[in-house]
């Protein structure tokens, strides 16, 4: 049911982008692909849902970077009342996220969803020990953008294993190869080791075959 929603918002995306041929109406390009990525990343709120409660039935606690309001808001929906989720998002003021983040951090709250790219630490160690994960819902094109997000938990001498979320056959597995590729430039222009990430560009290039 999921694939054909998708079909069916990649077709009404295509069908956007014909109304300016040759990229003269960049505004409504740009509008209609963010719409489609927004539809993307809500059909696959389920899977993901579905992936956190296996981390958390594995003993540790959940970090997941959304893009979009409204898939933060789908995601707790589909983890429901059972789950304790704490939100950190640009609408929040500044207390109010540092009050929210501390809620993870010291574990009343065992997600923790956020939109932010930076700013904010969700390491192991701080008031816990337990062990982190984190989720990145929505991939970004930047290579930067996605070492900042993997950063939240991934610090501070604390390894938190990432997970990149994504479907195959859809414009975000191309985006996983294309973020995979940057990345291993950034990464060898400062001398880290790149090995892992060509092994996850192999399997993205099998999949998408």
């Amino acid at each position: 049911e999921a694939r054909a929603l998708y079909a069916e918002a990649w077709t009404t995306f295509r069908q956007e982008m014909a109304l300016a041929p040759g990229g003269r109406d960049p505004r409504s390009a740009l509008a209609a692909a963010l719409r489609f990525r927004q539809k993307a990343s809500l059909l696959r709120v389920e899977g993901t849902a579905d992936l956190v409660r296996t981390l958390l039935d594995n003993g540790h606690q959940v970090a997941v970077s959304v893009a979009f309001l409204e898939t933060l808001d789908a995601l707790r929906e589909a983890l429901g009342d059972g789950v304790r989720c704490a939100e950190v998002h640009g609408r929040m003021g500044a207390a109010e996220r540092e009050a929210s983040r501390l809620r993870f951090q010291r574990g009343e709250a065992a997600v923790a969803l956020f939109t932010v790219e930076e700013g904010i630490s969700l390491h192991q160690g701080e008031h816990n020990d337990v062990p982190r994960s984190a989720v990145v819902h929505d991939l970004r094109w930047s290579a930067i953008q996605m070492a900042q997000i993997e950063g939240r938990c991934h610090r501070d001498g604390k390894y938190a294993p990432v997970y990149w979320a994504y479907a195959d056959g859809t414009i975000e597995a191309r985006i996983a190869a294309i973020v995979c590729r940057r990345i291993q430039s950034m990464k060898a222009m400062v001398g880290d080791d790149v090995d892992t990430l060509r092994e996850i560009e192999r399997l993205l290039a099998t999949a998408d075959d």
